[in-house]
């Protein structure tokens, strides 16, 4: 939610309970002056992109701050926009600056320019990563979204060695060993293969997109909230969603089931089938707006077993609301009335003493 000063990270359990709130830094500083883009990585990190800054802020999950990354050349700065996190814990950023998808690793070191902008793609927008077929949906400025596969999967019993190589260019190991009860390996693939394409009608721009199966999209522009399939056309439309050029206001759960922001600033659920929306968030405080949600991923290859069996959560890209700024006015001014009134009553004794 915010109020155009400073932000922070609310979590929410499955009933809607307020379980963590993530603001400052260990020095007390804000972290955030306005989050819009949020996505939970495997091992708990909290991603978020500032739109104030442009640039990618990592929290631990208990709110520790991680790092900040604000590009990966000196005088190349960052202007981020779409943000999520894949299979192997790396980071995906989407930047206006250079107009290429740029990939991290978890631990905020650039590792490379997965995507690059392209005819077919256009410029970059908004992501959407498919823990389940290991696609990548890339949204961009145009009504055009593109699919990508650029981790494969392996049998685990297969020759190990040579799946375990790293990837030519990349300066980290783009693979992850089998969990338990996991058979097969993932590992990177370069160059990233175009899979399809299509151009979604009914929408200028493909400001934010959530991906529902491997072949149905959610995706929003500055007006409009709708589903799509590979062909592009609309499928079902949100009629009270919120309209927004700088929040990805959307997200999907281990359900299929949509959530977003609606026009009243609640956050809102609708069913897999389409048929019934309930309130799941209810704004509360007037002074407060979401500014973005993500649910994370269900259990893939690479997250641990634990990671399935919690709660399900949502993260909602908030801005702080007013009152520790209204509360700070208000001492001053006290301050300031209690001068005033120690002169006036010294002015008095100084007339009484004549």
């Amino acid at each position: 939610m915010y109020n155009y000063r400073t932000g922070k990270v609310t979590r929410y359990n499955q009933s809607g309970q307020l379980i963590q709130s993530i603001q400052h830094d260990y020095t007390g500083r804000g972290l955030y002056r306005q989050p819009n883009y949020i996505t939970e990585n495997n091992n708990g990190d909290v991603v978020v992109r500032d739109y104030m800054s442009g640039a990618v802020v990592v929290t631990e999950r208990g709110g520790r701050h991680h790092f900040t990354y604000t590009g990966h050349s000196l005088g190349s700065g960052l202007e981020s926009n779409g943000i999520c996190t894949d299979a192997l814990s790396h980071i995906l950023v989407c930047d206006d600056t250079t107009r290429t998808v740029q990939m991290l690793d978890k631990n905020g070191q650039f590792l490379s320019h997965l995507l690059t902008e392209s005819q077919e793609m256009g410029v970059p927008r908004s992501l959407s990563y498919d823990v389940n077929t290991h696609r990548l949906w890339v949204g961009s400025y145009n009504n055009k979204v593109c699919v990508y596969r650029y981790i494969t999967r392996q049998d685990a019993l297969t020759d190990q060695s040579r799946v375990m190589e790293s990837l030519s260019g990349i300066p980290t190991p783009g693979t992850e060993k089998p969990q338990q009860g996991n058979q097969c390996l993932l590992k990177l693939m370069s160059p990233p293969e175009l899979l399809h394409s299509l151009t979604v009608t009914g929408v200028r721009r493909c400001l934010h997109i959530s991906c529902v199966t491997s072949d149905r999209v959610w995706v929003s522009d500055d007006d409009n909230l709708m589903l799509t399939d590979t062909t592009g056309v609309p499928l079902h439309r949100v009629e009270d969603s919120w309209s927004g050029l700088y929040i990805g206001l959307h997200t999907v759960n281990s359900e299929s089931e949509l959530i977003y922001i609606d026009g009243n600033y609640n956050i809102d659920k609708l069913s897999k089938d389409m048929k019934t929306t309930t309130t799941f968030i209810e704004r509360t405080d007037s002074t407060l707006e979401p500014r973005y949600e993500h649910r994370p991923r269900p259990d893939g290859e690479a997250m641990s077993s634990s990671t399935s069996t919690e709660l399900e959560n949502v993260v909602l890209g908030n801005l702080q609301h007013e009152l520790d700024l209204e509360r700070k006015n208000l001492r001053s001014t006290k301050s300031g009335y209690k001068a005033q009134l120690e002169q006036l009553s010294t002015a008095v004794e100084h007339e009484d003493a004549k």
